[in-house]
Parts: structure tokens; C-alpha cells; sequence
């Protein structure tokens, strides 16, 4: 992860946290890349910090490694409701141009996760992806290009979509602009 403020950690923190998770169920990288659906090459280069993962890549690792993804954000403090706009955890792979910052309490039963998803011009989030639950986003600033199905879709300032999210999708940012996004999933991280 980018060194951008204190609550930004570093790249290799997740990389490692995956690989040591990986060796403690016994997994080789083809392995897990069998289980998961990745590559090989993609997985070492996550656990070297080298490459860009989103909040679903990490949900699926997390689930073949028998852990809740919040492992890959340990800032998260348990039971609390509340979550200060100094202390929300970001987390940006080093060489991406997409963030997510949580803004999800943390707490017993909870159903949901919500991120400020931030992507820089010309980024394409992995995938298309497909896993349980429901996902809605509003589009705060720029322009996000939308896949979900067959359908395609630009998404403006003030625009939102939900959906189930055993339905394809697959978004990115092909303008000049930044954007921000607020993101809500049922795919629980913990």
C-alpha cells in the first residue's frame, strides 16, 4: 500500500499477511490459484506487493484461506460503531490507482461493508467478478464506466446503481478525472 498518512499501510502488509496464510493452510501458490481462480503470477504478486487487488479479489482469497478479509485491515477496532475520518483505514496497493477507504463500523451481526472507493484515469478494476450478495454505489465525482451483464453504463455525479452481485460486473475509469465513489457490499469482509 502507498505511503500516503498514517493510516495507509504498506504494500508488502497485505502481500505478507496472504502469504502467511497461504502457508499456514499448506498451500503452494498454484494451489491457491487453483482454489481461487487467479494465476499463479497475479497471487506472487500480490503477496510482493507489486500489483493492484480489490476488495472482492481479497473477499475470495480470504474465504479459500478459511479467514474473514478484515484480516487485511487490522485497524479496524472491534465493536465500535463508530469510525473517525482520521482513523478510517485505507487501503491502496502500491502501483494502483485505486483505494478504498472503510467506513463500516465494526460490530457483531453486521451485514454490510462501505468503502470511499477513490480511482485515478485509466484504471480498470480486476475481474469481471461474481460472488454473493448485493452492491450499490453513488458516483460522488468523475466518471465511471460500468459493466454489469451485457449492459454497460456511465455513471455520473449523483447516479447509482445496485444490484445482485452474482450478476458480472466490472468497472474503471476511462476518463481524465478522478473518481469517487461511495460503495456499499453485502459480502461481508469479516
Amino acid at each position: 500500500m502507498a505511503a500516503r498518512s498514517k493510516r495507509t499501510s504498506p504494500a508488502s502488509e497485505v502481500g505478507t499477511t496472504v502469504r502467511a496464510h497461504r502457508l499456514a493452510c499448506g498451500y503452494t501458490l498454484k494451489e491457491l490459484a487453483a482454489r481461487t481462480g487467479f494465476s499463479p503470477s497475479f497471487l506472487s504478486q500480490l503477496e510482493r506487493g507489486r500489483c493492484s487487488v480489490s476488495i472482492t479479489s481479497l473477499h475470495r482469497i480470504a474465504q479459500e484461506l478459511g479467514v474473514g478479509a478484515a484480516v487485511f485491515f487490522p485497524q479496524v477496532r472491534a465493536n465500535s460503531a463508530v469510525t473517525r475520518a482520521s482513523q478510517r483505514p485505507l487501503m491502496a496497493v502500491e502501483g494502483s490507482r485505486l483505494s478504498y477507504e472503510r467506513l463500516s463500523g465494526e460490530f457483531p451481526r453486521r451485514t454490510a461493508d462501505l468503502f470511499l472507493v477513490t480511482m485515478q484515469p485509466g484504471e480498470i478494476q480486476d475481474g469481471p467478478y461474481r460472488h454473493q450478495g448485493e452492491e450499490f454505489g453513488m458516483i460522488l465525482e468523475g466518471t465511471m464506466h460500468f459493466h454489469l451483464g451485457e449492459d454497460e453504463f456511465d455513471l455520473g455525479p449523483g447516479d447509482t446503481i445496485h444490484f445482485h452481485s452474482t450478476t458480472a460486473h466490472l468497472w474503471c475509469n476511462q476518463t481524465e478525472t478522478t473518481v469517487r465513489a461511495l460503495w456499499m457490499t453485502t459480502q461481508r469482509l469479516s
